[in-house]
């Protein structure tokens, strides 16, 4: 093969904008992560095998949290095939290392680094289920120190309910994490890295107080991260610490007092794509990617927006008019997701103004849709994420 090739690995349905944004640049080679990780020495002699003769070769990686490890093992296969590629080839990589990936596969390994980092961080122990339920410990969140995407978490946000939660998690094996439970706001830093930090969005989540089957079931808000917030500098601090390259999402709490407390790093994509693109401060991942890679310069000014998430209970359809604004709508059987008992179904709409639309108009636009009591929650959680973002007291 001559020219130049890029390489994707993990999610066919996440390098989808970046093919087309590419397109006529670059050959094209995919490698799903299911695949992968059933066979990384064969992964790795494909990808050496299509780059020889390729002038440039940019490999991104796109693993995907319903794939365990495969953020890790995906650099693994990196750090072999390149090893193996003529030194004639550039290589130019948008992912972790395989030490930074397996540091952030460990919940108390990613808990080591930010508190060397620096970094405010929830308190937290490594312990097992049997010492956690002799502890008598109150108010709590529990994990599998290995487990990605919302799996093995359970969160107690009373001493009531706290035995409950231990409970669930006395039959595993092996070492878990045992976190404070902290009252506030739930939030992402996310930030892409290549040769500098370049920030994308600020994500705002509903009070951690409230339970919910899952996360991504709250009402959550995202507006771009500005360079000169603190929650900016918290991401440079980890970036420095771990070395990592590629996507990074720094989970934590936000106390009313508006400190960010870091409680568990993604060194994947995270959270809803179109939500990130929309808001991203640096402009959307595709775009980004290219200027990372080299490949490409910003052209144009990029607007950044807000954007916004509700979970409905009865999924039913948009109508032209409402789907103005729509920039994604899910619907999923909740029973599905991990560690669910319950069996209805929910719909999950993502919105968005366009460019140059009123911030008012946007919210006028949304009201028959979810209830004024929704749109009154989301601009709260709007103003509070402007607070978070200057490190600011906001309200609860």
């Amino acid at each position: 093969m001559s020219g130049p090739l890029l390489i994707t690995f993990g999610s066919a349905r996440q390098a989808e904008s970046l093919v087309n944004a590419y397109q006529g640049h670059a050959e094209h080679l995919h490698i799903d992560d299911r695949s992968l990780l059933k066979d990384k020495e064969q992964a790795a002699k494909i990808v050496t095998a299509a780059c020889q003769g390729a002038t440039a070769t940019q490999w991104v990686n796109l693993g995907r949290a319903s794939v365990p490890g495969a953020v890790h093992a995906i650099a693994e296969v990196w750090q072999t095939a390149a090893s193996r590629i003529q030194s004639h080839t550039e290589i130019r990589r948008f992912g972790p290392s395989a030490s930074a990936a397996a540091t952030f596969d460990d919940k108390w390994l990613t808990y080591a680094a930010s508190q060397a980092a620096g970094v405010p961080t929830v308190p937290s122990i490594s312990t097992t289920p049997r010492e956690l339920m002799m502890s008598g410990r109150g108010p709590t969140v529990a994990k599998l120190k290995d487990r990605t995407g919302g799996v093995g978490v359970y969160a107690a946000h009373s001493a009531s309910s706290a035995a409950r939660a231990i409970s669930r998690i006395a039959g595993m094996d092996g070492p878990i994490i045992a976190c404070d439970f902290v009252h506030g706001l739930e939030a992402s830093i996310k930030v892409l890295v290549g040769g500098s930090v370049r920030p994308v969005a600020l994500v705002v989540k509903e009070a951690t107080r409230i339970p919910v089957v899952h996360g991504d079931w709250k009402t959550k808000v995202a507006i771009p991260l500005r360079q000169d917030s603190p929650l900016f500098t918290i991401a440079e601090q980890i970036v420095r610490q771990t070395g990592t390259q590629g996507f990074l999402s720094i989970e934590g709490i936000v106390t009313p007092a508006g400190k960010f407390l870091v409680s568990e790093i993604a060194s994947r994509r995270t959270g809803s794509f179109a939500i990130a693109d929309a808001v991203s401060a640096c402009g959307p991942a595709s775009t980004a990617i290219r200027e990372i890679l080299g490949e490409a310069k910003r052209s144009g000014i990029w607007m950044p927006g807000i954007a916004v998430t509700f979970a409905v209970g009865q999924p039913r359809s948009l109508s032209p008019a409402e789907m103005e604004n729509s920039i994604g709508v899910d619907i999923e059987h909740l029973s599905e997701l991990p560690d669910s008992e319950d069996d209805r179904s929910r719909m999950r709409m993502h919105f968005a103004p366009i460019e140059g639309e009123a911030e008012f108009v946007f919210w006028e636009n949304l009201t028959p849709i979810v209830g004024v009591g929704e749109i009154a929650k989301a601009q709260r959680l709007v103003r509070s994420a402007h607070f978070i973002q200057k490190g600011m007291p906001y309200e609860l």
